[in-house]
Protein backbone atom coordinates (compact mmCIF):
# COMPACT_ATOMS: atom_id res chain seq x y z
CA UNK A 1 0.00 0.00 0.00
CA UNK A 2 1.59 3.34 -0.97
CA UNK A 3 2.14 5.82 1.11
CA UNK A 4 0.10 9.26 0.95
CA UNK A 5 3.05 10.98 -0.84
CA UNK A 6 3.48 8.16 -3.10
CA UNK A 7 -0.16 7.68 -3.78
CA UNK A 8 0.25 11.64 -5.03
CA UNK A 9 3.08 10.60 -7.62
CA UNK A 10 0.94 7.83 -8.64
CA UNK A 11 -1.88 10.21 -8.89
CA UNK A 12 -0.13 12.86 -11.22
CA UNK A 13 1.75 9.72 -13.24
CA UNK A 14 -0.92 7.92 -13.76
CA UNK A 15 -3.09 11.33 -15.59
CA UNK A 16 0.09 11.32 -18.16
CA UNK A 17 0.31 9.24 -21.32
CA UNK A 18 3.69 6.38 -20.01
CA UNK A 19 5.80 8.79 -22.91
CA UNK A 20 4.97 11.90 -20.60
CA UNK A 21 5.75 10.30 -17.56
CA UNK A 22 8.93 8.63 -19.26
CA UNK A 23 10.25 12.22 -20.22
CA UNK A 24 9.20 14.12 -17.38
CA UNK A 25 10.87 11.63 -15.24
CA UNK A 26 13.86 11.53 -17.24
CA UNK A 27 14.36 15.55 -17.49
CA UNK A 28 13.77 15.92 -13.70
CA UNK A 29 10.78 18.08 -14.20
CA UNK A 30 8.04 15.42 -12.40
CA UNK A 31 10.94 16.27 -9.30
CA UNK A 32 14.45 16.61 -8.67
CA UNK A 33 16.18 14.15 -9.88
CA UNK A 34 17.96 11.99 -6.77
CA UNK A 35 14.67 13.23 -4.18
CA UNK A 36 12.58 10.31 -2.54
CA UNK A 37 9.90 10.94 -5.27
CA UNK A 38 11.99 10.90 -8.24
CA UNK A 39 13.57 7.47 -7.09
CA UNK A 40 9.57 6.30 -5.99
CA UNK A 41 8.27 7.91 -9.91
CA UNK A 42 11.52 5.76 -11.80
CA UNK A 43 10.29 2.73 -9.57
CA UNK A 44 6.82 3.26 -10.62
CA UNK A 45 7.46 3.91 -14.15
CA UNK A 46 9.38 0.88 -14.48
CA UNK A 47 6.85 -1.19 -12.69
CA UNK A 48 4.11 0.21 -15.27
CA UNK A 49 6.20 -0.51 -18.28
CA UNK A 50 6.85 -4.70 -17.41
CA UNK A 51 3.40 -4.72 -16.93
CA UNK A 52 2.34 -3.28 -19.98
CA UNK A 53 5.08 -5.21 -21.84
CA UNK A 54 3.34 -8.34 -20.12
CA UNK A 55 -0.15 -7.61 -21.66
CA UNK A 56 1.49 -6.84 -24.76
CA UNK A 57 3.01 -10.64 -24.43
CA UNK A 58 0.01 -11.83 -23.45
CA UNK A 59 -2.27 -10.46 -26.22
CA UNK A 60 0.93 -11.26 -28.65
CA UNK A 61 0.79 -15.03 -27.10
CA UNK A 62 -3.08 -15.34 -27.40
CA UNK A 63 -3.23 -13.84 -30.91
CA UNK A 64 -0.82 -16.67 -32.17
CA UNK A 65 -2.52 -19.16 -30.25
CA UNK A 66 -6.12 -18.23 -32.46
CA UNK A 67 -3.48 -18.33 -35.51
CA UNK A 68 -2.74 -21.87 -34.56
CA UNK A 69 -6.04 -22.86 -34.09
CA UNK A 70 -7.54 -21.49 -37.07
CA UNK A 71 -4.63 -22.79 -39.20
CA UNK A 72 -5.44 -26.46 -37.34
CA UNK A 73 -8.92 -25.67 -38.64
CA UNK A 74 -7.97 -24.81 -42.51
CA UNK A 75 -5.94 -27.90 -42.24
CA UNK A 76 -8.29 -30.13 -41.43
CA UNK A 77 -10.38 -28.28 -44.41
CA UNK A 78 -7.54 -28.76 -46.96
CA UNK A 79 -7.34 -32.35 -46.18
CA UNK A 80 -10.74 -33.04 -46.63
CA UNK A 81 -10.96 -30.63 -49.82
CA UNK A 82 -7.70 -33.20 -50.83
CA UNK A 83 -9.64 -36.03 -49.86
CA UNK A 84 -12.67 -34.90 -52.21
CA UNK A 85 -10.57 -33.60 -54.77
CA UNK A 86 -9.03 -37.25 -55.26
CA UNK A 87 -12.36 -38.57 -55.28
CA UNK A 88 -13.51 -36.75 -58.19
CA UNK A 89 -10.28 -36.90 -60.09
CA UNK A 90 -11.04 -40.90 -59.97
CA UNK A 91 -14.41 -40.46 -60.34
CA UNK A 92 -13.67 -38.15 -63.56
CA UNK A 93 -10.48 -40.07 -64.39
CA UNK A 94 -13.35 -43.47 -64.55
CA UNK A 95 -15.83 -41.50 -66.93
CA UNK A 96 -13.42 -40.40 -68.90
CA UNK A 97 -12.42 -44.27 -69.59
CA UNK A 98 -16.27 -45.02 -70.49
CA UNK A 99 -16.30 -42.04 -72.62
CA UNK A 100 -13.70 -43.39 -74.30
CA UNK A 101 -14.95 -46.76 -74.71
CA UNK A 102 -18.49 -45.55 -75.45
CA UNK A 103 -16.46 -43.42 -78.20
CA UNK A 104 -15.08 -46.38 -79.45
CA UNK A 105 -18.27 -48.42 -79.76
CA UNK A 106 -19.76 -45.49 -81.74
CA UNK A 107 -17.08 -45.48 -84.12
CA UNK A 108 -17.55 -49.30 -84.32
CA UNK A 109 -21.17 -48.85 -84.73
CA UNK A 110 -20.90 -45.95 -87.64
CA UNK A 111 -18.26 -48.53 -89.15
CA UNK A 112 -20.95 -51.28 -89.08
CA UNK A 113 -23.86 -49.26 -90.81
CA UNK A 114 -21.46 -47.66 -93.47
CA UNK A 115 -20.57 -50.99 -94.70
CA UNK A 116 -24.33 -52.09 -93.84
CA UNK A 117 -25.26 -50.05 -96.14
CA UNK A 118 -22.48 -49.93 -98.58
CA UNK A 119 -23.86 -53.74 -98.88
CA UNK A 120 -26.92 -53.18 -99.37
CA UNK A 121 -26.49 -50.07 -102.00
CA UNK A 122 -24.11 -53.36 -104.13
CA UNK A 123 -26.99 -55.67 -103.52
CA UNK A 124 -29.38 -53.86 -104.94
CA UNK A 125 -27.68 -52.77 -107.85
CA UNK A 126 -27.04 -56.18 -108.69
Amino acid sequence: MPTPREQKVIDKLSIMTIDEARQTIANGTFCHKGSQDHDFASSWLAAKEASLRDEHEDKTLSIAEEANRLASEANVFAREANSIARDEAAAASRSARWAKIAAIIAVIAAIISTTTAIVIALLTKV
